[in-house]
Parts: C-alpha cells; sequence; structure tokens
C-alpha cells in the first residue's frame, strides 16, 4: 500500500541519519523505492550507491551491483531487506 511504502520510507531517511555508516540501513531503504508504483529509481540506486560505498566487498554490495548493473530494478531473488 502506498502509506506503507511512505512510512517505510520516512523510517529508512531516520536510521540512515541515525547510523549513516551502516551499509544494511541504506540497503534496506531502497526497497521502499523499488516497491512504490512506479518505482523511484533514481532514491533507490542513491541508496544502493551508499552500500558500495560502505562496504564494497560484502554480499549486500554484490547484490545491490547486480541489481543496479540488470535490467531489473530489483536484487537478486533471494535478497530481501536486512533485519
Amino acid at each position: 500500500k502506498k502509506g506503507h511504502h511512505a512510512d517505510a520510507q520516512k523510517i529508512g531517511l531516520v536510521a540512515a541519519g541515525l547510523y549513516p555508516k551502516e551499509a544494511e540501513v541504506h540497503y534496506d531503504l531502497g526497497f521502499p523505492y523499488m516497491s512504490q508504483t512506479p518505482p523511484d529509481s533514481v532514491n533507490m540506486k542513491a541508496v544502493w550507491a551508499k552500500v558500495v560505498a560502505i562496504d564494497p566487498n560484502s554480499a549486500l554490495a554484490k547484490s545491490v551491483q547486480t541489481a543496479v548493473s540488470s535490467t531489473k530494478a530489483s536484487p537478486s531473488a533471494t535478497a530481501t531487506p536486512a533485519k
């Protein structure tokens, strides 16, 4: 639902402000952008670029690099928001 995406974005932005160096926070923030209709690929790519900048060798970084470079807007089918 539209309201859920907005709430998730607000929470994610607060978390990113509190934990700017935590890759998982930025990774999770990409999903509300990706899930809205239409997807907000500009913001999704921006927050996922931060994942790569923070921890370029992590599994999260590899997942978002694959997603951004592919024709799909989402990470691999096995990827889920970090907890």
